[in-house]
């Protein structure tokens, strides 16, 4: 920071994570403002944050690791980590908190091999969140690739929390098809946009592209969490409540 007066912005995460508490979230354990008067970069002031060690690192090495081996992951892998990742969403949605940065990257792998959910830079309260329509693309932060439609749209639904089942929805692809969203080829542009001009482009992809070896169900799943209309998407209860996901809840637990 240039100056103490950044510190309330940058001091969001913290002030998040002090508040969460779950076996799926990366743990906070504490946090200081260092002061460098021989900085060069002008930039005098340092937050920083102590986190939870996570060995295994991020979701998206692992896709980059799947992909370079040129095999998919296994559906119990791909269950495991969304199980895990579906119990963090619950926990803090029941808290009135939206994520609004889903990722592959910010999904973290630790030494028993749980997937947590990291990096609340960018997390809201839901009371805090303006759902009224006020321009297109005005609601949007996070990361673009994982953007629902109605995001792009300028308008949300329950607060956000319906993005964050679409940005899940994604990270589910990702894990399916071993590859980075970025680089699956929505025909140029990214899915959330073709989904407006086709309200039937996520769920024709997903049944043309993700591999008969997934149980029918993971991808009747994965097209109701990425469906073009928000109010269509289960919510992260609805699913963790399917007999599908149950059945591997289960077994993963």
């Amino acid at each position: 920071m240039d100056d103490l007066g950044e510190l309330d912005k940058v001091t969001n995460e913290a002030k998040q994570l002090r508040k969460l508490q779950h076996r799926n979230i990366v743990a906070y354990h504490d946090e200081f403002l260092h002061e460098d008067s021989r900085t060069l970069s002008g930039n005098k002031y340092k937050f920083l944050l102590v986190m939870e060690f996570c060995q295994n690192g991020d979701l998206l090495s692992k896709i980059n690791k799947w992909r370079e081996d040129k095999k998919l992951p296994s559906e119990a892998e791909v269950m495991g980590i969304l199980i895990d990742i579906l119990e963090a969403v619950k926990y803090i949605h029941a808290r009135d908190i939206i994520h609004r940065d889903i990722k592959s990257e910010n999904i973290f792998i630790a030494t028993d091999l749980t997937a947590k959910l990291g990096d609340f830079g960018l997390c809201a309260q839901g009371k805090s969140i303006k759902t009224r329509k006020s321009g297109k693309y005005s609601m949007a932060v996070g990361t673009e690739n994982y953007h629902a439609p109605e995001l792009f749209r300028g308008s949300l639904f329950q607060k956000g929390k319906a993005s964050d089942v679409w940005a899940l929805g994604c990270v589910l692809l990702e894990m399916v098809l071993a590859m980075p969203i970025w680089d699956i080829d929505f025909r140029g542009s990214q899915l959330g946009i073709r989904c407006i001009e086709d309200a039937n482009y996520a769920k024709d992809f997903v049944m043309h592209n993700v591999s008969d070896k997934y149980d029918p169900a993971l991808r009747s799943l994965l097209k109701k969490m990425l469906a073009s209309d928000p109010k269509q998407r289960p919510t992260v209860e609805e699913i963790l409540k399917k007999k599908f996901v149950r059945n591997w809840f289960n077994r993963t637990r």
